[in-house]
């Protein structure tokens, strides 16, 4: 953006103006770009999601929140609650490959206590290491068999995805 001034009052006010006017353009378009970004994720991270679960309790638990405006910045919260941190690092003896107590995350090679969270078979009563597997029960008292689940990643790969796609809407919200 070019601004040509005179050193006048009328034109320095003018100059003034136009930057203002900028500034709040700007930062419309920050917020929706945004907006679109969180959205972005929480759709991949939703088409993730309906791939691995047996019901809607987790996909629920998937929130996109916009953030307190500062001055200055926009923000966005996409966060998933219950348990569906299991479906994102794995869970048991299958969890990439794991030995019991630990956990790798299979992208960024963080380990448990990277993420501050509980190792393979160190949670609840500890059988997700048993190499036999366990049995859990649903809501409708059935008894069901499992060694684990593998990592998904559903956030990691709606990340991904946003990150991939965040010139395009950047283009989009910006060159009009």
């Amino acid at each position: 953006m070019t601004i040509n001034v005179e050193l006048t009052d009328n034109s320095l006010m003018a100059a003034i103006h136009i930057i203002e006017q900028y500034k709040a353009n700007l930062l419309k378009n920050l917020g929706e770009y945004v907006d679109d970004l969180a959205k972005d994720i929480d759709v991949e991270a939703r088409r993730e999601l309906v791939k691995h679960v047996w019901s809607g309790e987790t996909i629920a638990s998937l929130h996109t929140e916009r953030g307190k405006d500062t001055e200055y910045t926009r923000k966005a919260t996409v966060s998933v609650g219950g348990a569906a941190v299991w479906l994102e690092f794995g869970t048991g003896v299958v969890a990439n490959g794991c030995s019991p107590g630990t956990i790798i995350h299979p992208v960024h090679q963080l380990t448990a206590s990277g993420l501050l969270i509980s190792g393979i078979g160190m949670y609840g009563k500890r059988h997700g290491s048993d190499p036999k597997g366990w049995y859990w029960e649903d809501e409708y008292g059935e008894s069901h068999h499992t060694y684990g689940i593998p990592a998904t990643m559903f956030m990691w790969k709606a990340y991904a995805h946003a990150h991939q796609n965040r010139l395009q809407i950047a283009r989009r919200v910006f060159v009009r």
